[in-house]
C-alpha cells in the first residue's frame, strides 16, 4: 500500500479519502493542538512507574526493537529539560543505539493536552459520529 504525503489538512479531504481507506502522511496543519513542552512534561508525567520497582502498564521502551524490563535509566527526566536534552542523554547513554519510547493513553497526563486534542478531534466526530468506545492517544519517541 502506498503512503500519500499531503501538505496541507482539512478534515473534509481527511475523510473523503482516507478515513478508513488509506494511510496518509501529513506534513503541515494549520491548528497543532499540542506544543512540544507540554507533551514533553506529560512524557515524563506518562513514563513515572507506579513505585520504584515497578513499570508503569501504559509504558514500553525498546532498544534496538527489543523491550526492556527495566527501563528507568532509559525515561525522559525533568531534568532533561526537552526532547532535544533526553535525546543527547539516550545517546550518551545508548552509545548511539537506536531507542523508542512508547506511552500509551498519553492524553491522560495532562488536562491541557487532553482539552485541546478532544477539540481538535471534534471535526473528525462530526464528519464521522462520536466514538461509541473509548477513544485513546500514543506518543512514540525515539530515534528508531
Amino acid at each position: 500500500m502506498t503512503l500519500t504525503v499531503q501538505k496541507t489538512f482539512d478534515w473534509d479531504t481527511f475523510t473523503e479519502r482516507f478515513w478508513d481507506r488509506r494511510p496518509v502522511l501529513y506534513k503541515g496543519v494549520d491548528t497543532v493542538p499540542f506544543a512540544e513542552p507540554e507533551v514533553f512534561r506529560a512524557a515524563v508525567l506518562g513514563s513515572r512507574p507506579p513505585h520504584p520497582l515497578a513499570v508503569p502498564g501504559n509504558l514500553q521502551f525498546l532498544v534496538r526493537r527489543r523491550q526492556q524490563t527495566r527501563p528507568y535509566d532509559y525515561l525522559p527526566e525533568p531534568s532533561d529539560g526537552s526532547f532535544d536534552g533526553y535525546e543527547r542523554r539516550m545517546a550518551d547513554r545508548l552509545d548511539g543505539q537506536r531507542y523508542a519510547l512508547v506511552v500509551h493513553r498519553f492524553h491522560s497526563f495532562s488536562h491541557p493536552l487532553w482539552d485541546r486534542a478532544r477539540r481538535f478531534y471534534a471535526g473528525l466526530w462530526e464528519r464521522v459520529g462520536q466514538p461509541t468506545h473509548s477513544v485513546g492517544s500514543t506518543m512514540f519517541h525515539g530515534s528508531y
